[in-house]
């Protein structure tokens, strides 16, 4: 059984606790953006349209990070970068927006793909030469499961925040951007226990 399998089993706690996190304010952060930041679709849409770039740019070197340093301390690594990241993403406000979102959309797409190949590849490195597609299929259903509680999460918290505000270092920020703060605290907490646990998942020649 999968389960039943250590590293696999712990791999797939990284990966679904990965999929919880990044999709924590999946539901929320583009209707603040737009009702309340007041962006706008034009910015929004150049500045994604950038992220295509910045794969282009960085796969190759991420690629080699990944190759050289193994995949859970990539990962791990990705992890720190993108938690005050999202912690300065909960600050944004109308008037600061210019630079300070495309300040944090450039940190955030240039490590994206670290991010990307290295949950990506956890997978294989706990994957078992025998009964694959099992396995795998357990895998990708507790992620698919993981999103959706992830956005439900993050979707109840500000349901039931509704037009409270939280006061915190002389900002009043809503209740989606307390969202995106706590997403920043529990990527960087991600991180953290991904690196406690790397010497039990990861392969010994794989370790830096």
């Amino acid at each position: 059984l999968p389960l039943s399998n250590k590293r696999f089993r712990m791999t797939m706690l990284v990966d679904a606790s990965y999929n919880f996190v990044a999709n924590f304010s999946a539901s929320v952060s583009q209707a603040w953006l737009l009702q309340e930041v007041n962006t706008g679709y034009l910015y929004l849409n150049a500045v994604g349209f950038t992220y295509g770039l910045f794969i282009l740019l960085t796969s190759s070197f991420w690629s080699r990070v990944l190759r050289k340093k193994g995949t859970f301390w990539s990962f791990a690594i990705a992890c720190f970068v993108m938690m005050p990241s999202y912690i300065a993403f909960a600050f944004v406000n109308h008037s600061n927006y210019l630079w300070l979102l495309t300040a944090v959309r450039v940190v955030q797409y240039g490590v994206s793909m670290l991010l990307t190949f290295s949950i990506n590849n956890m997978l294989y490195i706990s994957l078992p030469k025998a009964d694959q597609t099992n396995y795998t299929s357990c895998y990708t259903f507790s992620g698919y499961i993981a999103v959706f509680l992830g956005m439900s999460t993050g979707t109840a918290v500000v349901a039931a925040m509704g037009e409270r505000r939280l006061e915190l270092a002389y900002h009043s920020i809503s209740s989606p951007a307390v969202v995106i703060l706590v997403q920043g605290i529990l990527m960087g907490l991600l991180g953290l226990f991904v690196l406690l646990i790397r010497k039990q998942v990861e392969p010994e020649a794989k370790r830096i």
